[in-house]
């Protein structure tokens, strides 16, 4: 059965540290745990929880990581802060994530558990985005949360490979 394409790629956002903004990409491996680099590194709080925008079993709401960015650079992230780049494995990153977003927090890399939510691969596509635009007037970078898929879809990794802006996208 030939399948025609769904679409064209039309951006690559990579986020190397849980729950920070993340960094747009030309080209990046995408494989069963989805794209490489993704979602390596989480911040945890004291009680163990991993930072996120939302409280659940696994994840606690820590408010401000959005407002930090990190980006690849080798196997260990860089987080952005205000006070300028650190990498994820430096001492003195933790220290200054507690600093910045007032609280005791650590930076540490991807476990036994995924620090994905529900799946490793999100795809939204920019006619959802535009819809979700006008209805808020203004355009929104989010993932559906599993229980509404009209937004976007949670996918799974059938065949890994190369993804490169502007490949045609075919879902199966």
């Amino acid at each position: 059965m030939t399948r025609r394409p769904a679409g064209v790629v039309a951006g690559l956002t990579r986020y190397p540290v849980k729950s920070l903004a993340g960094e747009e990409l030309a080209v990046v491996e995408v494989g069963p745990r989805g794209l490489a680099g993704d979602r390596g590194w989480a911040v945890h709080t004291e009680d163990g929880g991993i930072g996120s925008g939302k409280t659940t079993r696994r994840f606690r709401r820590v408010d401000g990581l959005l407002e930090l960015r990190a980006r690849l650079a080798g196997a260990v992230p860089v987080v952005d802060f205000p006070s300028g780049p650190l990498t994820a494995d430096d001492a003195a990153a933790n220290q200054t994530l507690s600093t910045v977003l007032g609280r005791p927090l650590e930076l540490r890399p991807e476990g036994e558990v995924p620090h994905h939510d529900q799946s490793p691969v999100h795809v939204i596509t920019s006619a959802a985005l535009r819809s979700l635009g006008r209805v808020l007037g203004r355009i929104l970078r989010a993932l559906a949360d599993g229980r509404d898929l009209t937004f976007g879809v949670q996918a799974s990794v059938l065949r890994g490979g190369t993804i490169r802006r502007g490949d045609s996208a075919v879902l199966l």
